[in-house]
């Protein structure tokens, strides 16, 4: 494949959104979709939707490869019906894993994203392969285990005097989702 060197922009928030998203990647989905106001990114382990109202118009509706050992854009291509499909679910995903979570706790946890492990982080656990943080939201029943990689990555795209709303899994198999007023991270669980 061919690197775009097109991506070279004046430092925008657009930018910035972009290299947060690219946390959002791995080896096997490697695609951030940029739509008229957003950027989407997964990795199937966790998501990010960036909210963004300052996207350039070479970019919208259009799906960038990136190579995730360089950080190169590597394609730049337009919608496909697919792509608009996948990132639609991708989106109805995360509004599914928001709701459940609001069945018990309607309004999430609202702190400063530099205060998220001093409030939920119950211990780190490593099971062998993956290192891990078990957190904890009010009662010892509710303990939840995450890849500890992608909850720091997740994580990182907040600032840390930044005010956040956490939505707390319902159970075990719940992801954990953080949003502040532009972007919102969604982690998967890990069963242990």
């Amino acid at each position: 494949m061919k690197v775009v060197k097109e991506l070279v922009l004046e430092e925008t928030n657009f930018l910035d959104d972009i290299e947060k998203a690219k946390k959002f990647l791995n080896d096997k989905m490697h695609s951030i979709f940029i739509s008229e106001n957003e950027i989407v990114a997964t990795n199937g382990f966790m998501a990010t939707v960036i909210r963004n109202d300052e996207i350039p118009m070479d970019y919208k509706n259009k799906v960038i490869i990136v190579d995730i050992q360089t950080g190169d854009i590597l394609e730049k291509n337009v919608f496909t019906g697919e792509d608009v499909l996948y990132r639609t679910r991708i989106k109805e995903s995360i509004g599914y894993s928001i709701k459940a979570s609001q069945i018990s706790n309607k309004e999430g946890v609202s702190i400063k994203a530099k205060d998220f492990m001093s409030r939920f982080l119950y211990e780190e656990f490593c099971n062998g392969e993956d290192e891990l943080y078990i957190l904890e939201n009010t009662y010892d029943w509710n303990r939840v285990a995450f890849n500890k990689k992608y909850l720091n990555k997740a994580l990182d795209i907040f600032k840390p005097n930044s005010d956040i709303t956490v939505f707390y899994p319902l159970s075990q198999v719940g992801a954990i989702t953080i949003r502040d007023n532009k972007q919102l991270a969604l982690v998967m669980p890990v069963k242990i």
